[in-house]
């Protein structure tokens, strides 16, 4: 029987590479380093796992930054300090680069996109989320300014030639290079309710047409969607019109404020928010 020591030698640093480890000699004289997996670079470091779900609780699912790194604790018995997490959202906010590159790309080729915009807090003040999406690319940034500012600092708006699909706000029509212009059927929608549960009994009775009516051309044209394979066909850029006229394409008042706050005042009776919004007339017209 050959019996073999082993026995742990002190790292030397002129032999130490940041992926080693700890070395081993054996008793024929070899020492043996252990590796650390890829990226670790550090002999007390998060894996990539720990990193992603920290990034995630703080700002996916929006807990404060504390509790984001003081729920892995209880989960798994690590808790990233406050400056971990935030360095881990940093490094994460570099990697994923490329493919917000590719989404930006694949919405600016679309035939039809969707935009949107909504409040938003940032430390304590008022920001906008800017919101573009396809099929399966989306794309979500947050800016300062709510208007053309904020959408040409996202990327798609500016090159964007299909149609835009919105809800008829000014700034939204003044993109003249795209093919044209088509109204959000979803905010037509919550706003056509809203006359339904505030509005003079007159309204309530259009206002319902108008809710079946668009229903049903939905279910029609998914009935039809296997038979028309063909793309929407593209307009002139320089020929395209604004959805709803100049004169009634006032924006959602409560829209101006923060969600919670728009929330709280439209619930006031005779609050202006409880009136039909400016588009409506136009289209009833």
């Amino acid at each position: 029987m050959i019996r073999r020591q082993v026995t742990e030698i002190p790292p030397v640093k002129a032999e130490v590479t940041e992926h080693q480890m700890i070395g081993r000699r054996c008793i024929c004289g070899t020492v043996t380093w252990g590796r650390a997996p890829e990226g670790v670079t550090a002999p007390v470091q998060y894996g990539p796992r720990m990193a992603a779900r920290g990034v995630y609780l703080w700002h996916g699912q929006f807990l404060s930054r504390d509790r984001a790194g003081a729920a892995p604790a209880d989960m798994f018995g690590c808790a990233p300090s406050p400056g971990a997490l935030a360095a881990m959202t940093a490094k994460i906010a570099g990697l994923i680069t490329p493919a917000i590159d590719a989404i930006v790309a694949a919405l600016i080729a679309a035939e039809v996109a969707h935009f949107d915009e909504t409040g938003f807090r940032v430390a304590g003040k008022l920001a906008w989320v800017h919101s573009a999406s396809s099929g399966k690319f989306v794309l979500v940034t947050v800016h300062a300014k709510r208007g053309t500012a904020g959408m040409d600092a996202a990327g798609v708006r500016p090159a964007f030639a299909g149609i835009a699909c919105h809800d008829a706000w000014a700034p939204d029509d003044s993109y003249h290079g795209a093919a044209g212009h088509a109204l959000c059927n979803a905010h037509l929608l919550r706003e056509l309710t809203a006359v339904t549960e505030t509005g003079t009994a007159d309204d309530v009775i259009w206002a319902r047409r108008a809710i079946d009516a668009l229903l049903e051309l939905k279910q029609a044209t998914e009935a039809a969607r296997p038979r028309r394979a063909r793309p929407p066909r593209r307009g002139s850029p320089g020929k395209t019109r604004p959805l709803v006229p100049r004169r009634s394409r006032r924006r959602d008042s409560n829209q101006r404020r923060p969600p919670r706050q728009a929330a709280e005042k439209a619930a006031r009776p005779g609050h202006p928010d409880a009136r039909p919004r400016g588009r409506l007339p136009a289209i009833r017209q």
